[in-house]
């Protein structure tokens, strides 16, 4: 559990310490299954059946426990390069929002359970980067995202995305929201709009509108495969 715990953290030594305390605890187990080798008495069929019963309930109890914390997540589209290329696999951490809230440039997970929108996978999830929050009017207007009529260039990576070659475009389609410079997207309470990085290739909030606090996951804490990518 402290392995799975310190992959929350965000770096390269957070991963390598993850490791070492999971190869620790094998070694562990190990030793202890050496030492406590001895004969014991027959437990039975009834004594079995309960040992099934058991592990299957412990470790149906650890994966959840698990997952109320951590999970792992590979990416299949190119929608948040060069953040997130295709094919990466990362770790969100829910634990990162059950103290604070979401902000601005947070890359996060977030179900798709609810959403009414015909281009959109149901029950599944989505990684994209949050750009505007609750009680915000956001706007497009190439290459720039713009929130209450300002320009937004914090946190730097939006004024990274904007300096990009095509930056952040409006959207197309006869069902996208922010399709033109005059469209706005005026945010609820616990409502927050989230855009790919990569605005050419893809599916978001300018398509289909705001999420909800409830369906977002947790934050992208990491990647951890494959080896190069490990820190990016």
């Amino acid at each position: 559990m402290a392995g799975v715990l310190i992959l929350a953290v965000p770096g390269v030594l957070s991963i390598a310490l993850s490791i070492v305390l999971f190869l620790s605890s094998i070694v562990l187990l190990l030793v202890m299954l050496k030492q406590s080798y001895r004969p014991v008495r027959r437990i039975g069929i009834w004594g079995w059946l309960a040992v099934l019963a058991l592990n299957f309930v412990l470790n149906s109890g650890w994966e959840m426990a698990i997952k109320q914390v951590v999970h792992s997540f590979k990416v299949p589209t190119g929608a948040m390069i060069p953040a997130i290329m295709p094919g990466d696999h990362l770790i969100a951490a829910r634990v990162s929002y059950w103290f604070g809230k979401p902000q601005r440039g947070d890359i996060v997970v977030f179900t798709t359970k609810g959403m009414n929108h015909p281009q959109v996978y149901p029950d599944t999830y989505y990684i994209q980067r949050i750009a505007g929050l609750p009680g915000e009017t956001v706007q497009i207007d190439p290459p720039n995202l713009m929130v209450n009529g300002k320009i937004v260039n914090e946190p730097a990576i939006f004024a990274e995305i904007s300096s990009q070659s095509n930056g952040l475009i409006l959207a197309h389609g006869s069902m996208a929201i922010l399709s033109n410079l005059d469209n706005k997207i005026v945010l609820g309470e616990k409502q927050y709009l989230t855009l790919g990085d990569n605005t050419s290739r893809s599916l978001d909030g300018r398509h289909y509108g705001p999420i909800s606090e409830e369906q977002i996951f947790g934050r992208v804490s990491q990647i951890y495969w494959p080896i190069s990518r490990i820190g990016k």
